[in-house]
């Protein structure tokens, strides 16, 4: 039987070729397309499988099974020449091999197996698993949905022959693992082999959709969605029918519609003798070069001005770290932290000694449990913890009932260096470039006579631009330190070409280079940089409450200023204080720190001005606030 289903499925085969090879051989321009493609199929039993003959019940409830298949098919189209329903539409017929089989697993619970008091339920897995293949011939028809939306709607069905058609079904006990089925094995109802009274024809009525995704010269690709409704039973002895749902792709060829041969042309006679043109004028329009208007010859060295100024960048500040009254918070931010370790950092070769101070009231062990905080802060730092010695016991402060914000400076570590320096002075060179400004004009010089058209562009240093006939004007000045063209000369490079009425072109390039001419003059500025209101001065000295003796100098701002009194400069002198205390007090008070100031310069004094400012420069609602108020500082006014 198989074997006569294969013989007529290759006869109905050879007789699709025949066709498609007769269409196309009589006709290249026909409709016709050879189509193929694959499917995975969704199949869909519906059954009383239990009523199936000669094969034993293994599950009455049995009635459906879903299983995974595929197709693959080959086919012919051939696109109709007249409408449907307003719709284009073609005609298709396939041929295809599907695989139907399907599988169904479930478990049941049968009985219990007591044992003394207890039991246990005794579950048993059912599976259920037919196997049918067809091969089929599927004609159907496509239609649009929509003009011009590459979608079409497929209506057919499907006629087969079933190939192959078996059964296979077992029950298998699962639990309990002790126990076992009347036959004293773990499995029964055991049957595989043929369907009994099988059909070997097979019958569907089809519908689907499929998409145009993807199309060339030759070629279509189509994403497509089938539904086949079985109309015929797999048995002849019960209602069992299959249903498909197949997704798949398919790939179809048409052939090309050669081009029309393009009629033969008459020979082109011979074009007349082309008149010898008369001697033309070499165009004499230029581009001329100006640097700061001045106009770039040949023989000529273009120059610009740098001047590179020294400054000093300088934070002035007390070692101290405050902590709040009875704990180890600290009342200022880490920025002081990292301060005192880019110190550290800069000094590799002092040692630190901390000095607890703390209030009365607090408890004997804080001024310990502050100091280990210090050290396990400057630890993570990277700081050697072998330089850091504790100088003496804590020092203990008794409170002010009168002044909170004194009460607020009692809680604190102090670091003293080895060399005695009980403040910080972080000193950072920087650079400042006063660049004198270069500006470069192209400007194009044209003939009076002469009609040009001009393309080209100049490259300045890294820096490119278009010209034309109009002027253009560049900012040429060194950028920064950091320019690539900065530490040589400036190269500038015009390349150009000038068109005129006849198409004569004239080419032109022009290169030269600008030097830079560099001065230094070191330590034009001196930049405090930690408070805008104090740029361009220096702290002198930092004082102790209610001190006129200073803490520590800063001598390297001391230098610098007595540097700028020696050149004839005017240094003005501003002693300040914190806000605890009267005004007249204060006033007194800063005027006592200014005499400090005063005796380090006194060989100038006649070049000295000295203010006590009415406003403070810090606040002075912090420790740290308060202690940076008290100080001097000098500032250069000319």
């Amino acid at each position: 039987m198989n074997y006569i289903k294969l013989t007529y499925f290759k006869v109905v085969l050879i007789f699709f070729v025949s066709v498609i090879s007769h269409s196309v051989a009589k006709d290249k321009y026909s409709e016709y397309g050879i189509s193929g493609g694959i499917y995975l199929n969704t199949n869909i039993n519906i059954a009383k499988f239990n009523q199936i003959v000669n094969c034993p019940n293994c599950l009455n409830n049995f009635t459906s099974s879903v299983g995974l298949g595929y197709s693959i098919f080959v086919g012919i189209e051939k696109k109709s020449d007249t409408k449907l329903l307003n719709s284009d539409y073609l005609y298709s017929l396939r041929a295809s091999f599907q695989d139907l089989s399907a599988s169904f697993l479930q478990d049941e619970f049968f009985a219990n197996k007591i044992s003394g008091n207890t039991y246990v339920q005794a579950v048993s897995e059912h599976t259920l698993s037919p196997a049918i293949k067809i091969i089929s011939i599927e004609p159907s028809i496509y239609f649009c949905i929509m003009n011009n939306f590459p979608m079409t709607i497929k209506l057919g069905f499907q006629s087969a022959f079933i190939m192959t058609s078996t059964f296979d079904q077992k029950e298998y006990l699962k639990s309990p693992t002790d126990f076992y089925f009347e036959n004293g094995t773990k499995t029964r109802s055991v049957y595989h082999g043929p369907i009994t009274n099988g059909n070997s024809f097979y019958f569907a009525l089809e519908t689907g959709i499929r998409y145009e995704a993807w199309t060339s010269a030759c070629w279509k690709l189509y994403p497509e969605v089938n539904f086949g409704y079985g109309l015929t039973n797999v048995a002849k002895s019960l209602n069992w029918s299959i249903s498909t749902v197949r997704t798949g792709v398919s790939l179809v060829y048409n052939h090309p519609y050669p081009a029309p041969v393009a009629p033969a042309f008459p020979p082109i006679p011979n074009p007349p003798p082309v008149p010898k043109p008369e001697d033309l004028k070499p165009i004499q329009s230029d581009i001329n070069i100006f640097t700061n208007n001045t106009l770039i010859q040949d023989a000529s060295k273009p120059t610009t001005e740098v001047v590179i100024s020294e400054y000093l960048s300088q934070n002035v500040f007390l070692p101290i770290i405050f902590f709040e009254n009875g704990t180890d918070h600290t009342m200022q931010s880490s920025d002081l932290t990292d301060k005192i370790v880019e110190y550290l950092n800069d000094n590799q070769n002092e040692s630190i000694c901390l000095q607890a101070y703390s209030a009365e009231n607090e408890s004997e062990n804080i001024s310990k449990t502050r100091i280990d905080l210090v050290i396990s802060e400057l630890e993570k730092r990277d700081i050697d913890t072998k330089r850091i010695v504790t100088c003496s016991d804590p020092i203990i402060s008794k409170t002010f009932k009168d002044s909170p914000q004194r009460n607020e400076e009692l809680s604190r570590i102090e670091f003293v260096f080895d060399k005695g320096n009980t403040i910080c002075v972080l000193n950072k060179k920087k650079f400042k470039d006063q660049i004198k400004p270069l500006e470069l004009k192209i400007i194009p010089n044209l003939s009076s006579d002469e009609k040009i058209l001009i393309n080209g562009n100049v490259k300045v240093g890294n820096r490119s631009y278009k010209i034309g006939l109009d002027p253009v004007i560049i900012d040429a000045s060194p950028i920064s330190t950091n320019d690539t063209i900065f530490d040589k000369n400036i190269p500038i490079e015009l390349s150009a070409e000038l068109i005129d009425q006849e198409k004569q072109v004239k080419k032109i390039y022009k290169n030269y280079s600008i030097e830079i001419e560099k001065k230094n003059l070191p330590y034009q500025i001196l930049n405090y940089g930690a408070n805008p209101d104090l740029d361009n001065q220096i702290i002198i000295a930092l004082f102790s409450f209610d001190e006129a003796k200073p803490l520590g100098y800063n001598l390297k701002g001391i230098e610098f200023i007595k540097t700028a009194l020696k050149e004839g400069k005017t240094v003005e002198i501003r002693a300040l204080t914190d806000n605890i205390g009267t005004v007249d007090h204060n006033s007194r008070l800063a005027g006592l720190r200014a005499k400090v100031a005063t005796d380090l310069f006194s060989e100038y004094k006649s070049q000295l001005k000295i203010e006590i400012p009415d406003h403070f420069i810090y606040p002075n609602d912090t420790p740290l606030g308060r202690m940076r108020n008290r100080s001097v500082i000098a500032k250069i006014i000319d």
